[in-house]
């Protein structure tokens, strides 16, 4: 998987709070993960998706739910004729739901119901969309959802692969608080997680394809990219503020960004 890992700033509150929707999605998207639920209805259409590594075929009729934290990516672009619903389910909504289930893990993501997508598709166009900004109709309707999809969910106390999971986690969380500090090394990471270089660098590239050094200078280069048109400092002072040594580590690497990632970046 040649991709951007995109963790969620836990920080910002406000855009993990909010109900995000999307409809017939039209790009791909790299593993990422966040606090939220994120729900995938296909009415129509094929598409792969991975969660903690491992990837699964989701259509016609089909759903696919990331748990909280869970790594998830979308590997496909919508093409003409698909039909789906993407749902991204702040933690707020979901007390009842975590509750209910106990605090076990979800064990198969996939729910092959066609029926109970349909429903949830026509709640989230007719409901979940109109009125996302009222409390009052959201809150029933997601618990609505929430309850349906527990009776359709397998949970088991443990999941395997957990523990590459969780380390994977915490790798990405360290490097998304210190990628900006030009110091930033696996080895630095090793010594602040008490993890060996070498099972670190194993478990990343085991999962993703991607080493940590290319994963730390992208993250560098979105940084600049996301500052560049409102920012007062030139281009040069962005690329060392976010961590780069020299400008011509930053040019090179963004050549290779631009090959890796397969958006339009301006």
């Amino acid at each position: 998987m040649k991709a951007i890992f995109e963790h969620a700033n836990e920080n910002d509150r406000s855009k993990l709070e909010r109900i995000a929707v999307g409809v017939n999605r039209n790009y791909a998207w790299p593993a990422h993960f966040h606090s939220n639920i994120e729900l995938f209805c296909v009415r129509k259409g094929s598409f792969t998706i991975g969660i903690n590594g491992k990837k699964y075929n989701v259509k016609d009729g089909e759903m696919i739910i990331a748990d909280h934290y869970d790594i998830h990516e979308y590997y496909d672009k919508h093409s003409f004729g698909n039909d789906d619903r993407t749902l991204i389910i702040p933690d707020k909504y979901l007390i009842s739901f975590d509750a209910r289930r106990q605090n076990k893990r979800i064990s198969t993501p996939i729910i092959s119901t066609p029926p109970l997508c349909e429903k949830i598709i026509n709640l989230v166009d007719d409901v979940i969309i109109p009125y996302k900004n009222d409390e009052q109709i959201i809150t029933p309707a997601i618990d609505l959802i929430m309850s349906m999809l527990l009776k359709n969910l397998e949970f088991s106390d443990t999941v395997s692969g957990r523990n590459d999971v969780d380390l994977l986690k915490s790798v990405l969380s360290y490097i998304s608080a210190n990628y900006r500090e030009t110091g930033l090394s696996l080895g630095k990471i090793s010594k602040a997680l008490g993890y060996s270089q070498e099972h670190i660098s194993r478990t990343f590239h085991k999962h993703f394809d991607y080493n940590i050094r290319d994963y730390v200078n992208e993250l560098r280069i979105e940084y600049v990219l996301s500052q560049v048109k409102t920012s007062k400092k030139s281009v040069t002072e962005l690329i060392f503020d976010a961590g780069f040594k020299n400008p011509s580590t930053y040019y090179r690497q963004y050549s290779k960004y631009e090959k890796h990632n397969d958006r339009l970046v301006e």
